[in-house]
């Protein structure tokens, strides 16, 4: 099995685990028998996508079904580019339905990041097909996931300068463990292993604030008098002035200096 085909199985099993339902079950060994393909595009993707949404439907824990749709996504979004621009609008309809259920921050930037992508795909392989208020719309609708993504880095308060992940190291402690040096030794463990954590995932966060800034640079670069139209845009998805300024001030500085 090639590494996309590998990828969405492994993401549909882990979705499929949460639920306890015996439909769950029964359709976890469906996935089970698809095991031997060695092409993802090769698998029937509308029957097993057809199939999975039956047992998603018996799915009643919000979480599940946000990781169970998280898992849609990333199955459409890991086939090559053809099939992903065949497959554009029900990878964000996909998207869309994921985020009205709880994911971590990383999933959810995962997510945004996916959605702008589609919504920008064909703009980007046939740019030539889009003048004046076409590609305006296109542009108005892919930057809102990326705005998405960016309030989300800023809510979690990563910091600007990546940092160092920090190296983990197996604990062993002889004895019973209860003395005060063994105690010691292994708070100052606990305390690594959650700055190795923290760093690993501000660390990844700052590389999607990147992709996302990178991205509307790219949409907006040539088109620097439009920058009034990201604003409006901007406060309409954030509704945060001094954020929204603050960012604007900063693409200004990026297309100036492109």
């Amino acid at each position: 099995m090639n590494n996309k085909a590998l990828l969405w199985f492994v993401l549909f099993s882990l979705a499929l685990a949460a639920c306890t339902h015996a439909a769950d079950k029964q359709f976890s060994a469906k996935l089970n028998s698809n095991e031997s393909q060695t092409e993802s595009n090769a698998i029937d993707l509308a029957h097993v996508e057809t199939n999975y949404l039956q047992q998603l439907a018996n799915c009643s824990d919000p979480t599940n079904k946000g990781r169970a749709y998280f898992a849609l996504v990333n199955m459409y979004q890991n086939m090559d580019r053809d099939a992903r621009l065949s497959h554009a609008e029900i990878t964000g309809e996909y998207c869309e339905q994921a985020l009205k259920y709880p994911q971590n921050a990383l999933n959810a930037c995962r997510i945004l990041s996916i959605w702008g992508d589609v919504l920008e795909l064909k703009y980007r392989l046939n740019p030539e097909q889009f003048t004046g208020d076409q590609f305006s719309q296109v542009r108005c609708l892919a930057v809102k996931p990326y705005l998405k993504g960016l309030a989300i880095i800023m809510t979690n308060q990563i910091p600007e300068v990546s940092q160092t992940t920090p190296r983990l190291y197996s604990l062993t402690i002889q004895g019973p463990g209860t003395n005060e040096y063994a105690l010691k030794r292994k708070k100052e463990h606990d305390e690594l292993v959650k700055a190795y954590y923290r760093v690993t995932f501000e660390n990844a966060m700052m590389e999607y604030r990147e992709e996302f800034t990178a991205r509307i640079t790219r949409l907006y670069r040539n088109h620097p008098t439009s920058l009034y139209e990201l604003r409006e845009v901007a406060y309409q998805e954030l509704q945060n002035t001094n954020f929204v300024d603050a960012f604007i001030q900063k693409m200004q500085t990026r297309i100036s200096n492109k």
